[in-house]
């Protein structure tokens, strides 16, 4: 039986190497670091810091399964605020610059911004899915789909509802994101580092209406 509910402290190492392990050789890293092993470790230390930085700030969710985490989400509300300088410096983020080198680590935040901006500079409050990811070991079960129709969704629902904006740079995600009713809102060719990547939005309107929502 899969249960979802708030990650705890204790939670953020295994949520960490989940999402290191399940974003390996996604779009969003492949332009930096040619080394592959040098290029994990780099993802790797990128992963706990937002995991680290993020976790007082937003609302982590999991899928546990035997007392097993098979998939993590991080949701920022409208309410949430940003992690500054600090707060990724207290999380670790000199490890990054040195599994990374100081050049990739600042084009890949100048890559994070830029692809962000189209969900971040939108005027009106909404919440915003950073990341959502699956065990290897779990992939093809459907998870992804059950974690949105069954936590975030009603996790947002239950907390007032809203718009729901995302991301991704992924051509298969994007069959995802539209098989689970997302509306594509735009999509652009962007270049880092000699690499073409695809950048999409997504949005979502939710209301407060409480349907097969659980307790996170």
């Amino acid at each position: 039986m899969i249960k979802f509910r708030k990650a705890d402290k204790k939670d953020l190492k295994k949520c960490t190497e989940l999402l290191a392990d399940s974003f390996w050789g996604y779009e969003y890293f492949e332009p930096f670091v040619k080394n592959e092993k040098r290029r994990y470790r780099f993802e790797h230390a990128i992963q706990e810091v937002n995991v680290k930085a993020y976790y007082d700030k937003t609302a982590m969710l999991i899928a546990e399964e035997n007392g097993e985490i098979i998939a993590v989400a991080q949701l920022k509300s409208p309410e949430d605020k940003d992690a500054c300088f600090w707060d990724y410096i207290k999380a670790g983020g000199l490890k990054v610059i040195a599994t990374g080198g100081i050049k990739n680590t600042f084009s890949w935040l100048d890559m994070f911004d830029k692809t962000g901006k189209v969900c971040h500079d939108y005027k009106e409050p909404h919440w915003y899915l950073s990341s959502l990811a699956v065990s290897l070991k779990v992939k093809g079960r459907g998870i992804g789909s059950r974690m949105l129709r069954d936590c975030i969704i009603p996790y947002i629902s239950l907390h007032g509802g809203g718009l729901l904006m995302l991301i991704t740079n992924s051509e298969k995600n994007r069959d995802f994101y539209k098989k689970n009713g997302f509306e594509e809102f735009s999509g652009e060719m962007m270049e880092f580092n000699g690499y073409k990547m695809g950048n999409w939005g997504y949005r979502m309107e939710i209301d407060d209406s409480l349907y097969g929502a659980v307790a996170v």
